[in-house]
């Protein structure tokens, strides 16, 4: 991944980065279940991360939205 490099050197900012990583089938074919966080009790349709990467905001089928703390 040369772009991983480009970014090491200052040739790619952190914005264009998170957009070739989203966008690369190669890493997201690596990605792997971590846990199952059990708070809605419909399927979740949407999720999104704060910007410190410390909660998470889901919506789901059940017509809710939690905030979900992922690491406790």
């Amino acid at each position: 991944m040369p772009y991983l490099s480009d970014r090491q050197y200052g040739l790619l900012s952190h914005r264009r980065l998170l957009v070739k990583l989203k966008n690369s089938s190669s890493i997201t074919r690596r990605l792997k279940l971590d846990r199952t966080l059990n708070v809605h009790r419909g399927c979740v349709n949407t999720i999104c991360w704060n910007e410190r990467g410390s909660a998470i905001l889901s919506g789901s089928d059940d017509q809710h939205l939690i905030v979900t703390d992922p690491y406790t």
